[in-house]
């Protein structure tokens, strides 16, 4: 499950990952989305799930939670796109852990904007460690110029980090972090 605030690109990455895993990967991904808020939300989710030809659940509370995960239990994964919220909102992440509680195998990818300053990375890892998020995943690092905020609060929190998002293109702009990127982004090479 994609956690993090508004505007992170959760959405988008979970296409992303989709797309990944579904064509390079040849793995069956099942979709997943309990974002029914955001206007838009689901068509753009629908339509990436039409063009990959894999399922699509939305779900609105815990009865339907669990219909839909019996319904995607043929699926290597499921990625879910959950709700944004602030991390300024008291227990931002109450609903989310309430929502999977007891249900096996989920794990939480802690999204956060390259383009976010240090203090504002620091409050969000804070808020959402309530549901203990087992990796971090940066996105939109082709609109930031300073990528040492990123590296500060992965090294302050050290949570493991998995993947790098690079652009709006779906598949392309995803990546898995390693060393030789973060040094590459450190020094760049020409």
């Amino acid at each position: 499950a994609l956690v993090g605030p508004t505007g992170v690109g959760k959405t988008t990455t979970v296409a992303k990952l989709a797309a990944d895993y579904t064509m390079r990967k040849q793995r069956s991904v099942g979709l997943l989305t309990i974002d029914t808020y955001r206007i838009g939300a689901v068509e753009q989710l629908g339509r990436y799930a039409g063009l990959l030809e894999i399922p699509l659940e939305v779900v609105t509370d815990r009865a339907s939670l669990e219909r839909s995960l019996r319904r995607l239990e043929h699926c290597d994964m499921v990625l879910v796109d959950t709700i944004g919220r602030s991390p300024r909102a008291a227990r931002p992440t109450q609903e989310l852990g309430a929502l999977f509680e007891g249900i096996p195998g989920v794990s939480y990818e802690l999204c956060v904007s390259a383009t976010t300053s240090l203090r504002d990375m620091r409050g969000t890892l804070e808020s959402y460690a309530e549901i203990r998020p087992e990796n971090l995943l940066f996105t939109k690092l082709d609109e930031t110029f300073a990528l040492g905020p990123m590296l500060s609060a992965h090294i302050e929190d050290t949570l493991p980090l998995s993947y790098f998002t690079t652009g709006q293109r779906v598949p392309e702009d995803i990546e898995q972090s390693s060393v030789e990127r973060i040094i590459g982004m450190m020094i760049p090479f020409e």
